[in-house]
């Protein structure tokens, strides 16, 4: 500001602010007599806040099985130090005191699950099996010290800065580290994956004559989903839960096919499979009762969660031993109240795992 800009009310002139140009303004400005001039600069004190969180802060049905959680900011950030951590609320009741499991704990820093993209939004990597609850309540903390779901106000310095080095402090709601969210409620049924032996697959009907050797001594049902056998739970008068099915009609359905062999074309049948209502029509030879409810050690047990294991009835003690009658059309059928998942929805529909049976062995 040169000389004389500026007067008093006696019209005297203000001296003026003396000082050399620097350098950075130029060679031609910088080699000049003094001028008048003030410098300053700015400083970021403001930290960066929160714009949006995904999930949403609040947010309920989030879908079971999500792979990526986001925190996004006015401004750039790089990352510091501290944890980003996945708890899951697993009170049975708001009255207990509160259980909340830490599902993962990852390293704000070290770890390549936490990263920055677009150079203002944090991206938290999950595994599907993260998430994995259904109507669950989850929180997503971002800290560097410990969490107290209710209230947490635990320190997030330095986890997550500007490029002044200003941390964030909290996440869009007051001095909370953390937000909440809602997993998706479990409405649809387990269904049937698989089964050994493998539905279609023809199973041995023991040796010559009345040899039971090598028959079947337990079939296993696998399902899309943690289950449990509640068919001794329900009135058996009106299920028959799991059961033993047998094809008795004298001519019982076959595809027939040609296949070349020799030079020749041969004619060759197979047993038909079955639909489920025609399973429906045979007649039960054997009702799966829950483990020791029976009269023997057969019965229905729950086996690694997600699958249900059937013990057969020793056939050495049975009048009809199961799967004993050679070339005939078995069937294991699965009513759907008798299976449910741990939300309590039971299976889509009946189900069936056909088994038909071998002619006997000659040895």
């Amino acid at each position: 500001m040169q000389s004389g800009f500026v007067q008093d009310s006696a019209d005297l002139n203000h001296a003026g602010l003396l000082g050399r140009v620097p350098t950075t303004w130029g060679a031609s400005l910088a080699s000049r007599a003094p001028v008048r001039y003030l410098s300053f600069s700015t400083v970021d004190v403001s930290a960066p806040t929160t714009t949006s969180l995904s999930p949403a802060r609040g947010a309920a049905g989030v879908a079971i099985g999500l792979t990526s959680l986001s925190i996004s900011f006015n401004e750039n950030i790089v990352l510091g130090a501290g944890t980003v951590s996945v708890w899951r609320d697993d009170r049975t009741t708001e009255a207990t005191v509160a259980s909340w499991t830490r599902v993962v704990e990852m390293t704000i820093g070290t770890d390549f699950r936490v990263s920055i993209v677009g150079g203002h939004r944090l991206t938290i990597s999950i595994d599907s099996s993260v998430i994995s609850q259904p109507g669950k309540t989850y929180s997503v903390t971002v800290d560097a010290g410990s969490f107290t779901p209710e209230g947490s106000t635990a320190s997030i310095t330095a986890s997550v800065l500007d490029a002044s080095g200003n941390a964030f402090t909290s996440v869009g709601d007051g001095s909370k580290s953390y937000w909440t969210f809602t997993s998706a409620a479990d409405v649809r049924g387990p269904f049937l994956i698989s089964s050994v032996p493998r539905a279609g697959a023809a199973v041995a009907s023991g040796g010559a004559g009345n040899d039971t050797s090598g028959l079947l001594s337990e079939i296993r049902l696998t399902f899309s989903e943690r289950v449990e056998f509640v068919g001794l739970d329900i009135d058996t008068t009106l299920i028959d839960g799991i059961s033993i099915r047998i094809d008795r009609t004298s001519s019982p359905a076959v595809n027939s096919s040609q296949v070349s062999a020799g030079g020749r074309r041969l004619q060759t049948t197979v047993l038909a499979t079955p639909t489920v209502e025609e399973v429906k029509s045979w007649p039960k030879l054997w009702t799966a009762p829950a483990p020791g409810a029976g009269s023997d050690s057969s019965g229905a047990s729950e086996v690694g969660g997600s699958s249900i294991v059937l013990t057969l009835p020793d056939p050495a003690t049975s009048a009809i031993p199961l799967f004993s009658a050679p070339s005939t059309r078995y069937a294991v059928l699965i009513e759907s109240s008798a299976v449910q998942d741990s939300s309590g929805n039971s299976l889509e529909d009946d189900t069936m795992v056909y088994l038909p049976t071998a002619e006997k062995s000659c040895s």
